[in-house]
């Protein structure tokens, strides 16, 4: 089931951010991470609409005057906005990839960089 296997993706991640610091070899985190954002990307071309919402959100909050907004933030009144309607996934928004879009988003519009507040990280979008 789709979603077992994103609870174990969401527990790998998990394990990871916990231990950025210990034992955990660089060339195992980047592995993992190159089959993250192959997942990201994958998630993003089957699901548009969460990437147009995602936009459309953002640039409420900079309108309305926010200087920082958390991109989790911004998933919940997806999640709030899309009212029943589920993706491909089984998920309305998947959580596992809330920061990669906050990272595409300042990609994509470099003039609005440092607006997600984010947590250090080697992966890169």
């Amino acid at each position: 089931m789709e979603w077992k296997r994103n609870s174990k993706r969401i527990q790998a991640f998990s394990r990871i951010l916990k231990t950025k610091n210990s034992t955990m070899s660089n060339q195992t985190e980047i592995l993992f991470t190159e089959e993250l954002n192959k997942e990201f990307f994958e998630y993003h071309k089957k699901n548009p609409k969460v990437w147009e919402r995602f936009k459309a959100k953002t640039f409420e909050a900079i309108k309305k005057g926010f200087k920082n907004y958390g991109s989790k933030g911004i998933f919940e009144q997806l999640r709030w906005d899309m009212a029943g309607s589920v993706n491909s996934d089984g998920f309305k928004v998947n959580n596992i990839f809330t920061p990669m879009y906050a990272r595409y988003f300042e990609k994509q519009y470099p003039q609005h960089e440092g607006f997600f507040r984010k947590r250090k990280t080697t992966r890169t979008v």
